[in-house]
């Protein structure tokens, strides 16, 4: 005889009421008549449990995540579970994401992604009767990220301030660290308070800043230097533009510069020598000062010019064999305004008229 079995299975008749179990159970009968004759017999009977588990699940569930990863496990997906024989606590939980089913479930940073996840509950009786629920999970990233600033500094200047330490940032998942620098702090001359303020942000939008004070000293001497001696021709442009200017470097200064002229007559090797005077000052530093001097030497190297008149005609008087000839010449040079002249002549023919 077969009999599925509704719960709580009972065999009654006129005379016995008793439970049977699942599977295979043997009733043995007994009969005797009123003369006291007996006689007997075993009737084999199997109770069939085909009843699935009853499953409430939630319908939702919102998961935060730990610190690098979260367990998950059956007990958190329902609200109510029962079978009809085999007891609660015996029952097969498993919790299955893409058909994989296992008796725990593990997130972790890499499923922020996925925004809402169906998990499926599988629950299976003695019996191997299966029912099934499906919970839509969210899982949240709620710890911000930790930041611990780098001490505070003191530097020269002109130190470069992209290449320092960066903070400590620890995070469940992975945070992006940048910083921004207030520089309301310095003067014109480079030096004072920087202000850096470093940001970690997570995935999930969570921050956590911290400020790093970076002082900047004046250390060291300005860098400068004027331009080298030079020469140059007569009627050359004397201006900056063509003999040089100073090169300075402003790394915590700010410097400015003025000139003067001095002129010499030159010896005989250059018509005027030039003494110019740079004067290097510092407006970061009133009682800096420093003169520097450019020696420019003007050289004549152009032939100057000559214009005689090519023929002239002198009378003698009668009375006299001498005359006195006054001879005009034009010259032209470039720099010039003294000349030396020396003359020779050659006796011609003398011409009576």
């Amino acid at each position: 005889m077969l009999i599925t079995a509704r719960g709580d299975t009972s065999i009654t008749d006129s005379m016995a009421e008793f439970d049977l179990s699942v599977g295979e159970n043997r009733i043995l009968h007994f009969v005797t008549d009123s003369c006291g004759n007996k006689d007997s017999c075993i009737q084999r009977m199997s109770i069939v449990d085909e009843e699935e588990p009853i499953i409430v699940c939630f319908p939702t569930l919102n998961i935060a995540l730990g610190t690098d990863s979260t367990r998950l496990v059956p007990r958190q997906f329902y609200r109510d579970i029962s079978d009809n024989v085999t007891p609660d606590s015996l029952l097969d939980l498993r919790l299955g994401r893409n058909g994989i089913f296992s008796d725990e479930l593990w997130l972790n940073c890499s499923d922020l992604d996925s925004g809402l996840m169906t998990v499926t509950l599988k629950a299976q009786d003695a019996a191997g009767n299966i029912n099934y629920c499906d919970v839509d999970v969210e899982l949240a990233d709620v710890s911000p990220p930790v930041i611990v600033c780098p001490s505070d500094l003191s530097l020269g200047c002109a130190t470069s301030l992209d290449s320092l330490p960066s903070p400590q940032v620890y995070d469940n998942c992975h945070a992006n660290l940048s910083y921004q620098d207030d520089l309301s702090g310095l003067n014109n001359c480079g030096y004072g308070i920087v202000e850096r303020t470093w940001t970690a942000i997570d995935g999930s939008g969570l921050t956590d800043a911290c400020t790093q004070r970076i002082e900047l000293l004046f250390t060291g001497q300005p860098s400068y230097s004027i331009p080298q001696d030079i020469t140059i021709a007569c009627g050359d442009d004397i201006r900056l533009g063509n003999t040089g200017e100073p090169i300075i470097l402003n790394d915590c200064s700010e410097l400015v510069y003025s000139y003067n002229d001095q002129v010499f007559t030159g010896g005989p090797d250059f018509v005027e020598i030039i003494r110019r005077s740079f004067e290097i000052s510092d407006l970061c530093r009133p009682n800096f000062s420093e003169v520097l001097i450019q020696r420019i030497s003007v050289e004549d190297n152009s032939t100057p010019s000559l214009n005689c008149n090519h023929f002239d005609f002198y009378y003698l008087d009668h009375d006299s064999c001498d005359i006195e000839v006054e001879i005009s010449l034009g010259t032209a040079d470039n720099c010039s305004t003294e000349f030396f002249f020396s003359h020779t002549a050659d006796r011609g023919e003398i011409v009576d008229g």
